[in-house]
Parts: C-alpha cells; sequence; structure tokens
C-alpha cells in the first residue's frame, strides 16, 4: 500500500493464519523483519535464524510463536525484474518461510530465479484488472476500438505466452526443490509432481499426472495421503504430520508432510499442494539414539543447572536400585557422598560458564544405601537450559587399581624383608644355636639357666617373626607336596580347637576334594593364622566353620590376593560368627602390621602371612564380611591332576649320633663356630674353613674319608655349588649339606642342584642340624628332601 506505507498480506496458505492476520499492515522500515526491510531496502533479506536476528527486535516474538525460525525474503518491481530491463518501483515482497535455521542456499537461488517473477505478474495482473472495473469504459469512435480489439488480442498473445514461459520457470524451481512437492485437484488427481517426489516414491513423473494416489502408491501410504487431502478439502485446514510406510520395492519411508488448499479469490479451494520432507534417515538415527539411550550400559541422564534431574535412562534402576520417579526433580547432591559435595558444586560452576566437565569422579548413592563410583561426563546446552551426564561405573576398577596398590606396597615390604633376611638369619642362627647349646649344657640348678632361656624364647620370636614376614612376602624356602587338603584340615582340629578356646565351637564340613599341591607347615600355618583371626573376632564365644569344596571358574575370578586364571580350584572356607569387618577396614586386613587389636595383643601379620603363603601356591582369597555378622575367608588352592597325595614323612625324634668326618665351609665365624660345635656334641669330626679356597686345601690335606660337606649357599670366593663340584671331582661319594640365609628361590636352586644334596633354612637349632646331618649321611630321607628343596 503506497500510501499508508504499508505491507498488505496477499496471500500464504502454508503460514498459520494467526500470523497471516498479524503481519496484515505490517510497516515498511529499515528493521521491520524480514518482508518490511526487503520492501525498505529494495534487496533481497535472509535472516538465517528469527531468533537472533537484529531485524526481528520487535517482530521475533509473533514468529517464534508460530514455529517459524528462518525465512527469505525479497522485493517484487513494477517492472524490470528480468535481467536486462530497467526496474520500477516496489510493489510488494515475496517471502520463503522455514521451520529449522539456516536457509539453503539451493532455496536461496531457487526464490531468485524465478518467484519473484511470478508473484510480480499476479500482482500487477491483479491491480490491472481492478483498474478496468474502476473505470467506466470510454467511448470511442468505430476505429479506435477496431485498434482497442486489436492490441487486446496481440497483448492476450503475448501475456499467455509470458504465462506460460513464467509456467516453465515455476515448475523449473519447482524442480530444483529438495522437498518434494504435488499438485492435485479437490478431485485426488495429480496434477504435477516435482522430480524429489518423483524419486522419494520410486515412480517417474509422467506417470503421476492424471492418476489417484491408489494408482500410484502403495496402500499404506495412499491411505493416508487421502486421508490428509479429505481434512484440507473439507475444513480448508493446513495438515502438518509425519507419515511413514513403505514405498513399491519394499523401502520404509518416513516424511515430515504439509497439505494446503490453493484457494480462489472468493476463498474456495481450486487445488491441493503438498510439501514432503524426507526425514527417513533423520528418523532412523532417532531410532539409533532412543536404542543407545534405553540399553545403554551406563547412565545416561539430562539435568538443569543446578543439578536437578530432568530425564534419565534404564541404567539409572539397574545399576542404582532407584527407580525413575525417585530420581526425576532429585538434586544430584542428594545422592552423591558428602565428601564429594565440593568437587561436585565445582563442576556445576565450571558448567554455568559453559565448560564441560571430563572425567569428574564421584561417589553415588544407591537405594540400598551403599555407594559406586562412577566417572562423568557432563556437556552443557545453554539453549535448553540443561546438562547432558554420561556416567561410566568405575567401581571395580577402582577396586582393582586399590588391589594392584595393595599388591605393590606388600611387594616393597616383601622385598625389605627379604633384603634384611640374610644377614638376620646369621644372627638368629647363632642366637638361637648358641642358647640351645648352652641349654643342653647347663646343669639344671644353674642360675643362669633361666636368662638363657629367656634368650633362646626371644630368638624363636624373632625366628618366627622372620618367617611370618618371608611368608607375607612370598619369600619363604618352601618344600611344596602332593596333599589332601582334607587330610590337614582333620589332622589341624585338635590344635585349632586348642587354639580358639573351649567358648567357641568348632565345625568342620569336608567335601571330597582333589589334591592340591603346598607346604604343608605353610598350610597348617594358614589354618592357624585364620583361627587366631576369629577367635580374637568373638570375645565373647561363638562358632567357627571349616568348609571344603570345589569351584570351576570359566573365566579369571578376581580376589583380594590377584586374579586367578580360569580353571578347577580347591576351596576351604573359614567362617566366624564374630564382630566383622567395617567396609572402610576390609581392604586393609591384609597389610603387614596393620591390626585393630590393643597395643600388645598383635602383630598384625597374621592374615598378611596367610595373603602370602596363598599368593605363592598360585591361589587366591577373598573375604566377605558385615559388621556384627562374622567374617568369611575363602582360601582358593589350584587343584591338582593326575596326582595322589603323599604320605607325611615320619619325624626323628632325637637323631643317632656319629662318627663321620665333615667338611665345614662358612664365612661368618659366628655361624661356623656354633655348627662346628652343634656336631663336634653330636660326635662328629669337623674340619672347618671360612672361605671355600680354605676348605679345598684342608680337604686335600685330610688322608682319611670325609662323609659329608657342609657348606654355605652363598661365599665370596667361591660358592657352595662350585665348592661341592670341586670336592666331588676328588672324592665323587661325598653327600653335601647346604645352608643358606637367603629366601630368593633362584639363588638357593643354584647350590641345591645334585640330586641327593641336602638343604638346610638359617636360622637352625642344633637338633635341626643333627636331624638333617644324620638323614644325609644314613640315606634315610635325604634324597626325598633334596627333591623338595629343589622344587621350592
Amino acid at each position: 500500500d503506497p500510501v499508508a506505507n504499508v505491507l498488505r498480506f496477499a496471500a500464504g496458505a502454508s503460514l498459520p493464519a494467526e500470523y497471516n492476520s498479524a503481519v496484515d499492515g505490517l510497516p515498511i522500515g529499515p528493521e521491520i523483519g524480514s518482508c518490511g526491510t526487503a520492501a525498505f531496502r529494495g534487496a533481497a533479506v535472509v535472516a538465517a535464524d528469527i531468533a537472533n536476528d537484529p531485524l526481528w527486535r520487535d517482530y521475533r516474538a509473533l514468529a517464534l510463536e508460530h514455529g517459524l525460525r528462518s525465512c527469505i525474503s525479497l522485493p517484487i518491481y513494477s517492472s524490470g525484474n528480468v535481467p536486462g530491463h530497467q526496474r520500477g518501483s516496489v510493489i510488494g515482497t515475496f517471502a520463503v518461510y522455514r521451520r529449522d535455521c539456516d536457509v539453503p542456499e539451493e532455496l536461496t537461488q531457487a526464490v531468485l530465479s524465478g518467484a519473484e517473477e511470478l508473484a510480480r505478474r499476479a500482482i500487477q495482473g491483479g491491480r490491472e484488472r481492478q483498474r478496468q472495473l474502476d473505470e467506466p469504459p470510454a467511448e470511442s469512435a468505430r476505429m479506435v476500438e477496431a485498434a482497442h480489439l486489436a492490441g487486446v488480442a496481440i497483448e492476450r498473445e503475448q501475456a499467455e505466452a509470458a504465462v506460460r514461459a513464467s509456467e516453465a520457470r515455476f515448475r523449473s524451481v519447482l524442480d530444483s526443490f529438495p522437498a518434494a512437492v504435488s499438485l492435485k485437484d479437490l478431485d485426488g488427481r495429480y496434477l504435477f509432481v516435482n522430480r524429489a517426489k518423483a524419486e522419494l516414491f520410486g515412480v517417474p513423473q509422467s506417470e503421476w499426472v492424471g492418476r489417484r494416489p491408489r494408482e500410484i502408491l502403495t496402500d499404506e501410504l495412499a491411505e493416508l495421503c487421502e486421508r490428509s487431502d479429505r481434512l484440507v478439502r473439507d475444513r480448508h485446514a493446513t495438515v502438518r504430520e509425519e507419515l511413514s510406510g513403505r514405498v513399491f520395492g519394499g523401502r520404509s519411508v518416513t516424511v515430515d508432510a504439509t497439505y494446503f488448499a490453493l484457494l480462489h479469490d472468493d476463498d474456495t479451494p481450486y487445488a491441493i499442494c503438498g510439501v514432503l520432507t524426507d526425514v527417513t534417515a533423520r528418523e532412523a538415527a532417532r531410532g539409533e539414539l532412543q536404542r543407545l539411550w534405553t540399553h545403554a550400559p551406563d547412565p545416561l541422564g539430562v539435568a538443569d543447572f543446578d543439578g536437578a534431574l530432568r530425564q534419565v535412562n534404564p541404567a539409572w534402576t539397574e545399576r542404582l536400585g532407584w527407580s525413575v520417579d525417585e530420581l526425576l526433580g532429585r538434586r544430584c547432591a542428594e545422592l552423591v557422598h558428602p565428601e564429594d559435595l565440593p568437587a561436585l558444586e565445582a563442576a556445576f560452576e565450571q558448567l554455568r560458564r559453559g565448560e564441560a566437565v571430563l572425567g569428574h569422579e564421584h561417589r553415588f548413592r544407591c537405594r540400598d544405601g551403599s555407594y559406586r563410583w562412577y566417572s562423568s561426563n557432563v556437556i552443557p546446552v545453554p539453549e535448553s537450559a540443561s546438562v547432558h551426564v554420561l556416567a561410566r561405573d568405575v567401581t571395580e576398577e577402582k577396586r582393582l587399581v586399590e588391589h594392584v596398590r595393595q599388591a605393590q606396597k606388600m611387594e616393597a615390604i616383601g622385598q625389605l624383608a627379604s633384603g634384611v633376611a640374610h644377614d638376620f638369619n646369621n644372627l638368629l642362627t647363632v642366637i638361637n644355636g648358641t642358647s640351645e647349646l648352652m641349654l643342653m649344657t647347663m646343669a639344671s640348678g644353674d642360675p643362669n639357666r633361666e636368662s638363657v632361656a629367656q634368650v633362646r624364647a626371644a630368638g624363636q620370636r624373632a625366628t618366627e617373626l622372620t618367617a611370618q614376614l618371608l611368608a607375607f612376602g612370598r619369600k619363604a624356602i618352601i618344600e611344596p607336596k602332593i596333599l589332601d587338603l582334607n587330610q590337614i584340615v582333620e589332622s589341624s582340629t585338635r590344635m585349632l580347637r586348642r587354639l580358639i578356646g573351649e567358648n567357641v565351637a568348632l565345625v568342620t564340613q569336608l567335601s571330597p576334594v582333589p589334591p592340591v599341591k603346598i607346604d604343608p607347615g605353610q598350610l597348617e600355618l594358614v589354618l592357624m593364622n585364620l583361627a587366631v583371626n576369629a577367635r580374637d573376632a568373638m570375645p565373647d564365644g561363638g562358632s567357627v566353620t571349616i568348609a571344603t569344596g570345589v569351584d570351576v571358574f570359566e573365566a579369571g575370578l578376581a580376589t583380594e590376593s590377584g586374579t586367578l586364571r580360569p580353571g578347577r580350584y580347591v576351596r576351604v572356607g573359614f567362617s566366624d560368627t564374630g564382630i566383622g569387618i567395617a567396609p572402610e577396614l576390609r581392604a586393609r586386613v591384609f597389610e603387614p602390621f596393620f591390626t585393630t587389636k590393643g597395643i600388645g595383643k598383635g602383630t598384625g601379620l597374621g592374615l598378611a602371612t596367610v595373603y602370602g603363603i596363598v599368593r605363592q601356591a598360585g591361589g587366591g582369597i577373598t573375604v566377605a564380611s558385615e559388621v556384627g555378622r562374622g567374617s568369611t575367608f575363602e582360601i582358593l588352592l589350584p587343584a591338582e591332576r593326575d596326582a595322589a597325595p603323599g604320605r607325611p614323612a615320619e619325624v626323628i625324634a632325637t637323631p643317632r649320633r656319629g662318627t663321620e668326618t665333615v667338611l665345614l665351609a662358612e664365612d661368618e665365624q659366628g655361624v661356623r663356630d656354633f655348627v662346628r660345635v652343634a656336631l663336634e656334641l653330636q660326635g662328629y669330626d669337623v674340619l672347618a674353613g671360612a672361605t671355600g679356597d680354605e676348605v679345598l686345601q684342608l680337604e686335600a690335606a685330610h688322608a682319611g674319608a670325609i662323609e659329608l660337606l657342609v657348606t654355605d649357599v652363598v661365599m665370596p670366593d667361591l660358592g657352595g655349588r662350585a665348592l661341592a663340584a670341586a670336592v666331588r671331582s676328588r672324592r665323587p661319594g661325598i653327600r653335601v649339606l647346604f645352608m643358606s640365609g637367603y629366601t630368593d628361590d633362584a639363588t638357593v636352586r643354584q647350590g641345591v642342584a645334585v640330586r641327593g644334596d641336602g638343604f638346610v633354612q638359617k636360622p637352625f637349632t642344633p637338633l635341626q642340624l643333627a636331624r638333617r646331618v644324620r638323614e644325609l649321611l644314613d640315606g634315610a630321607a635325604g634324597a626325598a628332601g633334596a627333591a623338595g628343596a629343589a622344587e621350592a
């Protein structure tokens, strides 16, 4: 309207009627939306995002209310739209709206190439017709009338040619549209379909015109189209819906369809236009996302910037036990461990600044009151004032890391114990051996006997402490044997009953089990330490149950002492009805020197020793406990195949004295003197030297027989193995007894290499030494003992 300087609404059948009414009379100016600005500037205006475009500042609420997000608008001139012609004045605008942000380049080009020309002709034609109606025809002479009729005929022919050219351009424009466009008459027959429509449904364009949907589409899609046509035709409504079905060939398609009526000047419909956008890929992606959301093993969620949960996937209920209703609207801070709240608040502050939070670790409370560790990646989405959460359960990872840390700490202590064991064992050999010799030679009434006995007792306790440290660190020298586990449990029952006391009942539940391979003394030490631990957990009495059985693991099993390989294992469970272990202490029960007992009531090495022995035997240990409901320790040892348990060797109470000659090599003088005296008191002749070379000289100078070489494994100049080989080269029948304070199996095996040799671990007592010497010389158990030491 050039007089009022406003735009008047002319047509827009696919736009909401409320919007069309609201924009009628839109002013023309520099910042009046897309259309008002295009009319003012006389140039095309593209608004890629109405919500943020400054030209729409005063009008964006109106557009957004009706779902309009982007727009291209261009001016229409009274003449000169065709290239090469001079343009006239602006007589209108032509606009295309989209419900999505951004205006595709192909749409811009399509509109610029032909739409404005069609609209210009429509407006000019309407104005010309209105002028002819408003101005009565002037009377003229017959010549003027004839000329006028001739001119009209010429103009009509020119107009029809222009219309045909415009129609061709219009069809070309529609064929270039990415959306599928069709025109139908009110009877439902197709008047036109563009290329995109033909390609979408797999039917050539030439086969559509004059046919109804049921003649060209599958029954499923035809029924949907005809239903939409009826709504448009009968109610003059604009229909927008999502349609899904199969086209010929079996392919499934999903389209976002809009149907609207084309109207005459009197608002009566004369055709139905359909615009379809193929959203098959989008819907497939949406379906994949929905499946991911539903079946994801990890919790996914949406929360607001205050931490209140808006959406959660099923993994939340599966992992944590909460129902969806219990979680929605609840703030994360209510479910996070109190110690993790400061870090949680810092993370949300970071999110409010628009920064993502990656790898945030926290403990989430389950419905049963327990906590699980989660590592969360959280992405802020300011447009929806929300954050998207992907949380991964890392509880088991945390536990495994803690196991590794624990194992490394225990390994370090074991290395430390092994490092000092050699020197410490040499000292204990002298202390224990000398005090034993003194007691053997002192009269019963000697006033110093009690003091010497206390020295011996202290040395024995130190020996036990060293043995526990080495067993814990898996550094002890062992003699594993094929054993019947049930037999060991049964033989240990009497000792265990005395150990746990009369107010604790001992129950055994033994099932048939295959044999295992372990040092019998160490297995008894495991049972004894578990019994002591159970007794201390039941100060007011209770019961202890020892149960055996067989477990088969198809996959590896994680235990407190490491991951076991798949296979068959013999299980011995040790359960008590004691006070139980608090969750925060459970991870520390196998730490050396860790104890909950009072000062002087425990060394903290009992369970650490069990841990080391079981690991050295290739097994595993687990613990389950609840405060006030007792504890259960389960030992898992690899089952032996095709092996029968051996009979325990008989123990000689007091060894027989001897008269043989013994060659002794020991670089520590205190140990050398003790061994020499202990052997001489048993009747042996001893040739003792401090080095390998010195001992070889003694052997060469001795003309008589030498029945036994007793040598330390590791010596400064010539080691025990080399010394034994040198002596044996001159005296082939000599027996060899190796001694060592080292605990490295490889080091000891270097010396104990010949079948028939023996081994004694420092520290040892005179009686233990005498028994070992007598076994080798008599040949009673020498072979078995040497084989056991070599296997160790």
